[in-house]
């Protein structure tokens, strides 16, 4: 039986990794120049849809071969079970990685917005559900140092000290930091997974909302039309990016944790 398994989770994993190399190799042709970006911006032509349709199915086929052989040795059920220290920075390591793969994959709907990721929080939500807040937010935190080295930071309008400083605290390490937070302390509380992971994406989410609306009328408002709000303005402007990526994260994580498989891997875990 764990001998099928392990070809089920390595045949299921081979398909999304074929799927990835195909998408790479058939942007870096379709850019003409070698070049490779993962970022769709609107209005989407049918290449756009059917490479992003290509790039999602790949990595959610990788995700579930990840989570079937990060379970293959485990048959305790999903309540909770005792890990390793060096366990949990494996699997974090291994989350955190693919939190970084899937931010990179965006879709911008507004030009000089922000981009939707494709469920990118997710990874620090299921961390923060495993280990609790303390954990999530350390995960949150380093996922977000792993976004200002990826895409170099965003220059704040006054390009002083102070201005860098709060654009790397709201907007990165505590925006961050806020979803593993927050999420672990919401899951905490529930004992069904599914709406563990559901509930904790969505209030963690709509922390790094507010993170971001506050880096918005404190750094950002000076791009604001005169006679706007400024709450206002910046809760429109951020909520364009994150209330999508949060309704999409929600509904994608009670979707793969409705998947037996996963949910029996997904237990809380403890040192």
């Amino acid at each position: 039986m764990e001998k099928k398994k392990l070809a089920s989770a390595l045949a299921i994993l081979g398909l999304g990794l074929i799927g990835t190399v195909y998408a790479i190799a058939t942007i870096a042709v379709m850019r003409g120049d070698g070049r490779i970006s993962f970022t769709y911006r609107a209005p989407f032509s049918p290449q756009d849809i059917m490479m992003l349709a290509i790039q999602v199915c790949s990595v959610v086929l990788c995700i579930i071969g990840i989570i079937m052989l990060s379970g293959l040795k485990s048959d305790m059920p999903a309540v909770s079970r005792k890990v390793t220290k060096t366990q949990r920075l494996v699997e974090s390591g291994i989350l955190l990685a693919l939190g970084f793969v899937l931010s990179i994959i965006k879709v911008r709907l507004v030009a000089g917005g922000g981009s939707i990721t494709m469920v990118s929080m997710l990874p620090i939500v299921i961390l923060a559900f495993k280990y609790g807040p303390s954990w999530g937010a350390l995960c949150g935190f380093v996922h977000g140092l792993l976004q200002v080295l990826e895409g170099g930071g965003i220059a704040p309008p006054t390009r002083d000290f102070m201005s860098f400083a709060a654009v790397f605290i709201l907007d990165y390490a505590l925006a961050w930091a806020a979803v593993g937070l927050i999420a672990g302390f919401v899951c905490k509380f529930l004992s069904n997974p599914q709406i563990s992971i559901a509930l904790g994406a969505l209030l963690g989410i709509a922390g790094r909302y507010l993170c971001s609306t506050v880096s918005g009328m404190v750094i950002w408002s000076v791009w604001m039309p005169e006679g706007e709000n400024v709450f206002l303005w910046s809760l429109g402007v951020n909520g364009i990016v994150m209330i999508p990526e949060m309704l999409i994260t929600t509904v994608v994580g009670f979707a793969v944790l409705a998947i037996p498989v996963i949910r029996m891997n997904v237990s809380r875990s403890h040192i």
